[in-house]
């Protein structure tokens, strides 16, 4: 079969990945190379929420939808709030990102999107070149970004999975705090791993209401749907609402099957390729910090560039603490609670958000209970991890 069309770059996957390296691209004009996007999906929805706290170093290309000075913790019927001013939690709607960043890249002759499709066989690398069935013709790419899931993923290739089920409500009565979000409830009934409740209100009577799991299993829709439904119950009571979006996510944490990169032209990339935070899930911010350092790598000098690997004590501490974690459900929440309490939380933003100096890093570890770290330690300094 004849090549019908050449490119320098193509993306497979069209979500928050590949648009966000794509439409940094479609900012240097002529200089981006030619590059195709290949989503399966026919159009783009409100299909998920992202949220991420504003520190000084966050990428600043998006607008929130909302933003929060305050948060709230809640553990053992004791509510403790805590302020971030200088740090704020933040949200993005989807459908506000799948805008941007769908104008960004129209706006560059020299990349294209095309919904609907699918690459029916595996890429193959032929003579320093990469060849792509797409539907009935062949195309071919100097480059690949692969940001589809690893298909072979199994259960035990994450420490822990973090799966939630969440709606937006909307009532006719106000019943929830706009200035204020619930950042974790915790669930002392739940036995399957932690379990807690998060709550974002965009006004005094609309809330996005999630039930989150950390466990060592995946769960899906049905098996979240009774503790989100105890949720509502919790925090709406007995008035009707309107449900205006759901979505449901499963997000490795302590990812052990990031892809080997052999090949130099061929790039894993993703949320299955590193960019979620270990310990708390968060992936938007590093996704894009990804995007911008990759495109200005394939501009200037031709290479793709991977999800920077985290600081080595960050991965340190991210791996301790998700084995105790594992190993500890029975006290999980009151590891998090405990952490909140003791350790100045500015510290604890800009650790989540990759940015701790070493100082801010000690002091979250004095914070932690010491006996199930300690007892954890040793199996974990010499490699006797069965997990």
């Amino acid at each position: 079969m004849p090549i019908q069309e050449k490119y320098d770059l193509v993306i497979i996957g069209g979500g928050c990945a590949g648009l966000s390296l794509a439409s940094r691209l479609a900012e240097y004009g002529d200089k981006a190379p030619k590059t195709l996007i290949i989503e399966p999906r026919t159009s783009y929805t409100n299909d998920r929420t992202w949220c991420f706290w504003d520190t000084q170093q966050s990428e600043g290309k998006h607008i929130p939808n909302k933003s929060w000075n305050f948060f709230e913790i809640k553990y053992a019927g004791k509510s403790s709030v805590y302020d971030c001013q200088s740090a704020p939690y933040q949200m993005l709607r989807s459908d506000q990102f799948y805008q941007t960043m769908l104008k960004t890249i129209a706006g560059n002759a020299n990349i294209q999107l095309r919904l609907g499709q699918k690459i029916s066989k595996n890429p193959r690398h032929i003579d320093h070149k990469w060849y792509l069935q797409l539907d009935h013709h062949l195309i071919s790419s100097k480059m690949i970004v692969d940001t589809r899931p690893a298909q072979d993923i199994l259960e035990d290739d994450a420490v822990l999975w973090q799966s939630f089920l969440g709606i937006e409500v909307k009532l006719k009565k106000n019943v929830f705090d706009p200035e204020k979000l619930v950042l974790m409830d915790f669930d002392e009934n739940f036995t399957q791993g932690l379990g807690f409740v998060y709550v974002l209100p965009s006004s005094k009577n609309r809330a996005l209401i999630e039930y989150t799991v950390f466990s060592k299993n995946r769960l899906f829709e049905q098996d979240l749907a009774p503790y989100l439904e105890n949720a509502l119950s919790k925090y709406l009571g007995e008035n009707n609402f309107e449900v205006t979006h759901q979505e449901h996510g499963i997000l490795p944490m302590g990812n052990k099957f990031i892809p080997d990169q052999r090949q130099e032209s061929y790039l894993r990339a993703g949320l299955y390729a590193g960019a979620a935070r270990p310990s708390s899930g968060y992936a938007f911010q590093r996704i894009q910090s990804w995007a911008q350092q990759c495109a200005e790598s394939l501009v200037l000098q031709s290479k793709l560039k991977a999800q920077p690997e985290d600081k080595k004590l960050q991965q340190f501490m991210d791996a301790l603490f998700l084995k105790v974690i594992r190993e500890n459900q029975s006290i999980a929440a009151k590891i998090f609670h405990r952490l909140f309490q003791k350790c100045d939380t500015l510290s604890i933003i800009r650790f989540m958000s990759d940015q701790a100096s070493l100082r801010e890093c000690l002091n979250i570890m004095r914070s932690l209970p010491t006996l199930p770290f300690l007892k954890a330690l040793p199996a974990f300094m010499f490699g006797m991890d069965s997990d």
